[in-house]
């Protein structure tokens, strides 16, 4: 069976956040959920897990060769003026 899941990220720079998520778990939406940037992803529950990472940028944050060469997921903004975050999945390793 599939299911689909939902990963609230604290709006913090460059802290890593992890998940217990399906190994096949793939991206619906990023949206944010209140003052919750907000993951959902559909995965298979009976199949194995594995710990994801996930990191926010703000814009304007400076981003050094190799420090952030993992995969984008979405932007998020809570409201016109706030902060605006950028999410992105760590590589493996």
């Amino acid at each position: 069976m599939r299911t689909i899941f939902s990963v609230g990220l604290t709006p913090s720079a460059r802290t890593p956040q992890t998940a217990h998520l399906p190994v096949d778990a793939g991206l619906l939406c990023v949206r944010m959920q209140g003052d919750t940037p907000t993951l959902w992803l559909l995965g298979t529950t009976s199949g194995p897990t594995q710990q994801v990472t996930f990191v926010l940028l703000g814009t304007g944050d400076a981003v050094r060769d190799g420090e952030r060469g993992d995969r984008y997921l979405g932007t998020v903004q809570e409201h016109p003026g706030a902060p605006v975050w950028h999410v992105f999945r760590a590589t493996d390793g």
